[in-house]
């Protein structure tokens, strides 16, 4: 598992094998998926990624859903939300020190 960076065409048993040996060494795993056989490993993940066009089930086993099948969006809101938590850091600060 360690020497490999992508994996393809694996069965639902496969990937749920997969995701318990990189947890297993210590790695935080984002799964992807949009069909019923990947309800399991986006359940299993650490961050469960579906799409807006995904079946049902995969999207209740998703913790984030995505509106556009890109993972720049993903990167996109991450970059949003450390610019959003810095803002709200320095708000903090300043009045804090005001008081």
């Amino acid at each position: 598992v360690e020497e490999r960076t992508v994996f393809a065409k694996l069965t639902p048993l496969q990937k749920s094998r997969v995701l318990k040996a990189l947890q297993a060494n210590g790695h935080t795993v984002g799964f992807l998926g949009d069909g019923i056989n990947d309800a399991p490993a986006l359940r299993d993940a650490d961050v469960g990624i579906s799409v807006d066009t995904a079946t049902d089930i995969a999207k209740e086993s998703a913790d984030i859903i995505l509106l556009e099948k890109s993972l720049m969006v993903l990167e996109e809101g991450v970059l949003k939300g450390r610019e959003t938590f810095g803002n709200i850091m320095k708000y903090l600060n300043m009045t804090a020190s005001s008081n």
